[in-house]
This record gives structure tokens, sequence and C-alpha cells, in this order.
């Protein structure tokens, strides 16, 4: 147990408070196992967990038609308005999005999966990694 360790431990302490949100795209015990194995934390997780996964489809359907100047400048409903539609969804009612996906089709913007998979997290996962104990231990 290193000061660096109790250091991120406390800092996860922080996180999962029971007063704080935590906002998920799919399931959290998957993107936090790591942590999970070094006794970060402990379970269950008593703050709010929210998977904007699951919300997603429903929330994009319910929003799909956006009316565009539709009030003029004495409050009345301009006759004119224009209304605009995303064009139609790739994915099956209920279907989950990656988060890739639903950046892509609501923004533009793309996420490269590199930036945010590297391989030295799962050299220090223990399930994974060809290192010995005492050398992810000293890269923790």
């Amino acid at each position: 147990n290193s000061l660096i360790h109790l250091q991120i431990k406390q800092l996860f302490e922080l996180f999962f408070t029971f007063r704080n949100n935590i906002y998920s795209w799919g399931p959290l015990r998957k993107e936090i196992y790591p942590a999970i194995v070094y006794q970060w934390f402990e379970e269950p997780i008593k703050t709010s967990v929210v998977n904007l996964q699951l919300k997603f489809a429903d929330c994009l359907s319910n929003r799909r038609n956006v009316i565009v100047n539709d009030i003029n400048s004495d409050g009345q409903m301009n006759l004119l308005s224009k209304y605009t539609c995303h064009k139609p969804s790739p994915y099956r009612p209920n279907e989950p999005w990656t988060l890739q996906q639903a950046l892509i089709y609501t923004i533009g913007m793309l996420i490269d999966k590199s930036i945010t998979v590297n391989e030295w997290t799962t050299e220090l996962d223990p399930m994974y990694s060809t290192l010995s104990a005492l050398k992810r231990n000293k890269m923790i």
C-alpha cells in the first residue's frame, strides 16, 4: 500500500460519495473494473449511476423534429417556421448506440478510440497483464 495507492483510493471515495451522480455510457462496472480489482473503492457504489446509453435512443426519437424560428417579434407563431429533422437512425428502436456513433450522428464529431483505450491500462489488469505483480504495482 503505497502513498499513491492511498491517494487514488481517496480520490475514488470522493467520486463515489452518496451526494454525487455518476454518468456513464454503458455499464459502469465494465469501465471501472480495474479499480475494483485494486480495491480503490468499496462496493456497492453509493452514488446515483446513470447509464446515458440506455436513455439516448428514447431521447433522440423524442427530439427528432425541431422547430426553428417559430415565434416572430410580436410573439405570434411564424407561418414560415422551418422544420428540421435528423436523418433516419441507423439503429433499431431500443438498440444501444456506441458513443462514437451517437456523436457522429448528432453533432458530426468523431472520437478516436485510440486516445481512450491505451495499452498501458490493460497491462495493469491482472486478468490480462503479462507483467509481474511487482512491476504492475510499481506502475500504479
